[in-house]
């Protein structure tokens, strides 16, 4: 639908809807049409639905207009970058943003600097830097900001400038070590490169991009040490249950045959909570966690999955004999450590142990034999371990 029948209908639907307006109007002033109210809300309908199409008509006439304003504008502005690679006198954009005067300054400075032998060009933004190379008459044009952008002494800036071939493949170097985000760290500095080789001359432009990286490393600094208190008991220190299994998960895709997990549960440790209260109780979860990292190796990974059950996942192998004597040292410790709790409440450990194999290589189902042969302990007399052998 064109313009001028968008124009007429706007006409029509407001001359219909003054036209009846009218009507009402005249219902009002004759008291004898005053009562007929099946008239007077028949025409207020008319009225409602000729405003309704008109407001409609109204928004796709005005929806028209700015989009043909927004596209005249980003017209001129590429057929600007066209002119400006193929080096033709540009027209500036008529409509007013930051971003955008900016490049306007960029295509003005680079036309007048192009045509002459001033090796400046003159750009009041400190974070962006253009240069152009002519390779025709071996001259490079540069923004003053240049070498401080780059980080440059005095010695190898006088070096690069004096040759447009050296600092074309200093340039092209520099862009062929960007990283997946367009950046590469240049004495300290991150920069972006934009460039645009042409037949006879080379130019692009250079964006200080390191407060951009600074803030992103923050945030990613900030979004770990989240994802991190995410993982730890609040109580202990240690794993819980998300970290735990997280981690234990992580091992076992990279090692499928190698590792067991110990299932560890505090025997009638419901007593301490009734009888010496939750502090108590918290403390000596505090002391279990405590012994569990002071005696195991920096690579076993070590948790606290909700109540008094602990898992301890050890992603290496040990002989029957040498696990037996661990776990064995552990039921006695404890037992020491608690000895209080131990006589008053019979308080001790139990614990289950599973086999990482080629059959029970996730976490599921190691957990799942684990916490079995826990069961398996806690039912046959607690204050003792059992091994489950039928994956080994």
């Amino acid at each position: 639908m064109n313009e001028n029948k968008l124009y007429k209908k706007i006409v029509f639907y407001f001359c219909l809807s003054s036209f009846l307006l009218c009507i009402l109007l005249l219902c009002f002033i004759h008291q004898s049409y005053l009562y007929d109210t099946v008239i007077v809300i028949f025409v207020v309908m008319i009225i409602f639905l000729n405003l309704s199409i008109l407001y409609m008509i109204l928004f796709k006439y005005l929806k028209n207009h700015i989009q043909k304003f927004i596209y005249q504008n980003f017209s001129y502005l590429q057929k600007n970058i066209q002119k400006l690679i193929k080096g033709k006198d540009l027209k500036l954009l008529d409509f007013h943003h930051q971003k955008i005067e900016i490049l306007n300054q960029m295509f003005y400075k680079y036309k007048n600097t192009s045509h002459t032998n001033k090796p400046i060009i003159d750009l009041s933004h400190q974070d962006i830097a253009m240069f152009t190379c002519l390779h025709r008459n071996q001259t490079t044009h540069f923004s003053m900001n240049m070498q401080s952008l780059l980080g440059l002494d005095f010695q190898q800036w006088q070096t690069l400038k004096r040759s447009p071939d050296q600092f074309q493949n200093y340039i092209i170097n520099l862009q062929k070590q960007m990283n997946d985000d367009h950046m590469v760290e240049v004495n300290e500095k991150f920069l972006s490169i934009y460039i645009y080789p042409l037949e006879h001359e080379f130019l692009g432009i250079i964006i200080d991009r390191t407060q951009d990286m600074i803030k992103k490393t923050y945030l990613l600094k900030q979004l770990k040490e989240i994802e991190s208190k995410s993982q730890i008991d609040s109580l202990t220190q240690i794993y819980n249950r998300k970290g735990f299994e997280l981690h234990v998960q992580n091992c076992l895709c990279q090692n499928h045959s190698k590792g067991m997990l110990v299932a560890l549960d505090v025997d009638n440790f419901k007593c301490i909570n009734d009888n010496c209260g939750h502090q108590d109780g918290d403390k000596v979860l505090q002391l279990i966690a405590q012994f569990l990292t002071e005696n195991s190796s920096s690579q076993d990974i070590i948790g606290r999955i909700g109540g008094d059950e602990f898992l301890i996942f050890i992603p290496y192998t040990l002989s029957m004999v040498s696990l037996e004597k661990k776990l064995q040292y552990f039921i006695e410790a404890f037992r020491k450590t608690l000895s209080h709790y131990y006589q008053d409440y019979h308080v001790s450990i139990s614990m289950g142990v599973a086999f990482v194999s080629s059959s029970i290589n996730d976490y599921p189902t190691l957990y799942h034999y684990a916490d079995s042969a826990l069961y398996h302990a806690k039912k046959t007399g607690k204050n003792k371990y059992f091994i489950h052998h039928d994956n080994i």
